[in-house]
Order: structure tokens, then sequence, then C-alpha cells
């Protein structure tokens, strides 16, 4: 449900932040 939902889309926020970590220039 829901819950699946957003634990889904935290996966894919930390994914993305592994991805491209802030370098600093772009906040």
């Amino acid at each position: 449900g829901l819950e699946d939902e957003k634990d889904l889309l935290e996966d894919l926020d930390q994914a993305l932040k592994a991805a491209h970590p802030p370098s600093g220039s772009h906040n």
C-alpha cells in the first residue's frame, strides 16, 4: 500500500544520493 510506496521512494532517494553525492557547488 502507501507504506510500500513510501519505502520505495525512500530507497530511490537514497540511491540518487549515492549516485551523485553533494559536491558543494550545487546545493
